[in-house]
C-alpha cells in the first residue's frame, strides 16, 4: 500500500509540475503581448535609456553582412537547417545533418536616423526565405543541390536512383525589410566602423527583461504572444485537472 501512495504522489507532482510550467511560460508570452501593446513606437532619434520600442527597416553593421545559403539573400542574420528522413523498417525519423546560424547584431533605420541592436538571447523571428522538401522523385534546384553537395550530403540514395528525402529550412532578417524591435536601451560604446556615422545614436538596444526582434510586423507578434500565452495557461490548467483526476481515480479505486 506505501508504493502505492508514493506512485500516486509521483503521478500529483508530475502533473503539478507540468501545469506549473505551462502556466509560467503562457504568462510570460502574456507579458510580452502586453508590452507590444503598451510600449509607444519610438524614432531612432527619440531612443533613450529604458524599455523602447522601434520600427524601420533592416542595415547591416560593417562586417556582419551575409548571404543565406540556400536562398542566397543578402541578410543581417540568418539560421539554416537540413534534415533526412531515415528509414527503418516500418518507422522513419528526421535527422538532423546540418545547422548553422549567423548575425549577432544589425542597425534598424527609420526617417530619423540609426539604432543599433544586439540580438543575443532574443525572441528572434525571422523571415522565412527558403523551405523546401525532396522526395524519392523530387530532387532540388541546382544551386541547393550545390550547398548540399558541398556539405557532404548526397542527393541520391544507395541504389543511385531514388532521391534522398531532405527537409530544409532557412530563415533570416533580410536586409531593407521591415523590422519591429522591443528591448532596453542602454548608452554602450560605439563600434570603431561606426564612430563617424553621424545618423547612429549613442543608445543600443539590447536584452535586459525582454529582446523581441521581428520581421513579422506588430501585430502579427503581438497576436502570436496573446495565442501562445492564453494556450499554454489553457493547456496547464486542463493538464493539472487531468493529474489530479488521474491520482483520485486510483487512491478510489485502490482504497
Amino acid at each position: 500500500m506505501q508504493w502505492l501512495f508514493i506512485f500516486i504522489v509521483l503521478i500529483i507532482l508530475l502533473f503539478l509540475t507540468g501545469m506549473a510550467l505551462m502556466i509560467l511560460f503562457g504568462i510570460r508570452a502574456l507579458q510580452r503581448f502586453r508590452l507590444i501593446k503598451e510600449i509607444p513606437t519610438s524614432m531612432s532619434v527619440d531612443v533613450e535609456e529604458g524599455m523602447m520600442e522601434i520600427k524601420g527597416t533592416v542595415d547591416p553593421v560593417p562586417g556582419s553582412r551575409y548571404f543565406s545559403p540556400f536562398g542566397h539573400v543578402p541578410c543581417v542574420a540568418y539560421s539554416a537547417i537540413v534534415e533526412e528522413r531515415v528509414s527503418s523498417g516500418k518507422r522513419s525519423r528526421w535527422v538532423r545533418r546540418f545547422s548553422e546560424s549567423k548575425g549577432d547584431r544589425f542597425l534598424v533605420r527609420d526617417r530619423s536616423g540609426l539604432t543599433r541592436v544586439l540580438m543575443k538571447d532574443a525572441d528572434l523571428h525571422m523571415a522565412n526565405t527558403f523551405n523546401v522538401m525532396t522526395s524519392g522523385f523530387k530532387g532540388v534546384d541546382p544551386d541547393s543541390g550545390r550547398v548540399l553537395r558541398g556539405l557532404g550530403l548526397p542527393l541520391k540514395g544507395p541504389l543511385g536512383i531514388l532521391n534522398r528525402t531532405y527537409r530544409i529550412r532557412e530563415r533570416s532578417l533580410p536586409i531593407d525589410h521591415e523590422i519591429y524591435v522591443l528591448g532596453t536601451a542602454t548608452e554602450m560604446d560605439m563600434e570603431s566602423a561606426l564612430k563617424d556615422e553621424a545618423l547612429v545614436n549613442p543608445y543600443t538596444i539590447r536584452k535586459d527583461r525582454v529582446l523581441i526582434v521581428s520581421a513579422k510586423g506588430e501585430e502579427v507578434i503581438a497576436s502570436h504572444y496573446m495565442v501562445k500565452g492564453v494556450a499554454l495557461i489553457a493547456g496547464g490548467v486542463i493538464l493539472g485537472g487531468i493529474g489530479l483526476l488521474i491520482a483520485y481515480t486510483l487512491f478510489i479505486n485502490v482504497l
